[in-house]
């Protein structure tokens, strides 16, 4: 039988699993520290001398370990750093696209669809239409915002990034909506127009939305190193002609700040480079 005053198995498993971010030199301390405080929360709990459920403290505790260990390991200007990389976009729409494979065991809509591209049906005649409609709507989404460029990577990393992003609504899109129309129409055939009509709207404005969210997640980082900007700071006011109200962020590496206003009838961003001699303030 478990002692009175020593915690489950499973918090004990989690405390241990969290320690291993915590830097090594710093980690037997962490852990006899936590380790100390959980048996003492576990003992209250068991008392019956806290007012709140015991799960909802254990829970509670166990996330602030999780934070608490997160920040030991990394300052928060690096995580902002991290959370800012350019790699990040790529690699979740990647993730997204390989659940997406292993869940329909290999895209068997998609190769359906490649393979009757030969001899065209109305199957590959309505996806066809549908797509064709999804990149007229993207594209009128990209060209309808002022987007300045500068340089060539924004140029390249811009239509990387929609590309892919459009690759996985598009395969999320196809898969998802088969496997729906197919449960669908051995119920009532009513019920399959219905699902097919609505999927495709709510696919084209997913369309549009994604392009929406690509060219301002493109605004807000740096032409140099593609990285999001951070330090965020309001300056101006809204009632003022001569000063409006602006927020100007900063490259995390010190490339540059950009200037956005707050109005959206006003002037346009403006991105101003900075020597390397503003590095040293903002890594």
């Amino acid at each position: 039988m478990r002692p009175f005053h020593k915690p489950p198995c499973f918090y004990r498993a989690v405390l241990a699993t969290v320690a291993c971010l915590v830097p090594a030199p710093q980690r037997p301390q962490w852990r006899s520290t936590n380790s100390a405080f959980l048996t003492s929360l576990w003992t209250l709990l068991q008392r019956g001398e806290l007012p709140r459920s015991g799960k909802t403290l254990l829970a509670g505790f166990c996330r602030e370990c999780f934070r608490n260990a997160v920040f030991t390991r990394c300052s928060p200007r690096q995580i902002v750093a991290a959370l800012g990389h350019p790699v990040l976009p790529f690699a979740a729409l990647t993730a997204v696209m390989l659940l997406t494979i292993l869940t329909t065991q290999g895209l068997p809509t998609m190769s359906r669809l490649w393979s009757e591209r030969s001899n065209p049906t109305d199957f590959v005649f309505g996806h066809a239409f549908v797509l064709t409609l999804a990149a007229f709507i993207a594209l009128r989404a990209l060209l309808s915002d002022p987007l300045t460029f500068h340089g060539w990577r924004s140029v390249l990393f811009l239509g990387a990034k929609t590309t892919l992003a459009m690759l996985t609504l598009t395969c999320f899109w196809i898969e998802s909506s088969s496997a729906v129309h197919a449960s669908l129409l051995l119920r009532h055939e009513a019920w399959w127009a219905a699902s097919r009509v609505s999927s495709t709207l709510a696919f084209l404005f997913a369309c549009g939305w994604l392009a929406g969210w690509c060219i301002a997640d493109q605004r807000l980082r740096c032409p140099s190193c593609l990285r999001r900007l951070a330090l965020p700071v309001s300056l101006g006011s809204w009632a003022s002609v001569l000063d409006p109200a602006t927020t100007i962020l900063v490259c995390p590496q010190g490339h540059g700040s950009l200037t956005t206003p707050e109005v959206h009838d006003s002037s346009p961003d403006q991105w101003t480079t900075m020597d390397r001699s503003w590095s040293s303030l903002t890594t």
